[in-house]
């Protein structure tokens, strides 16, 4: 089953529903601030990131939720500092190579898959499941998340645990209400 079609049949879990409405409110008030940020790149895929990566918290960076004040530590490693958060943001997603992409190329499959791919693709080509970062609060995610470890030299890593249920709302979910209502 394509991307496209889990997102026109997936049933959204009640609680996330509840979740998402403040969220998606947020959103659409920053909406001419995403927009200008990289057209022809919709500005609610910009705005789910946002969400995902820093819950829309304009200090940090769109690559990875790190405050713009620093060079970042996690990957995308050794980026910025930023004077604001959209050269950050532009800077994010040219490190992710989606400035290049035509205007045609933004459908719902594509999106999804770039959102899949902005938290890894490891889900799908590992696990064979859908990634809780686009599917979590829907009928296609029940469980199973990466999660970062210390290991014995202090070095974080990341782990996949089978068991481990992630607490945010998807991106599919946060598109679906955005572009919806």
């Amino acid at each position: 089953m394509t991307r496209q079609e889990m997102f026109n049949t997936m049933v959204i879990h009640p609680t996330a529903e509840t979740a998402v409405i403040p969220i998606i409110s947020k959103m659409k008030v920053n909406k001419d601030r995403y927009a200008a940020i990289k057209p022809p790149i919709p500005w609610h895929f910009i705005a789910v990131v946002h969400q995902m990566e820093a819950e829309q918290d304009f200090t940090k960076y769109l690559g990875n939720g790190q405050p713009l004040s620093m060079v970042t530590t996690k990957v995308p490693k050794g980026r910025g500092p930023f004077d604001t958060f959209e050269a950050g943001a532009i800077d994010a997603l040219e490190q992710r190579k989606l400035i290049e992409l035509p205007v045609s190329y933004w459908n719902m499959d594509n999106e999804l898959y770039e959102l899949e791919g902005y938290n890894g693709y490891g889900y799908s080509l590992y696990h064979h499941m859908p990634s809780p970062y686009v599917f979590a609060g829907t009928n296609y995610y029940t469980k199973g998340k990466y999660e970062e470890i210390r290991d014995a030299s202090g070095q974080y890593k990341t782990h996949f645990n089978p068991d481990l249920v992630s607490n945010q709302i998807g991106v599919a979910v946060l598109l679906k209400y955005l572009l919806e209502n």
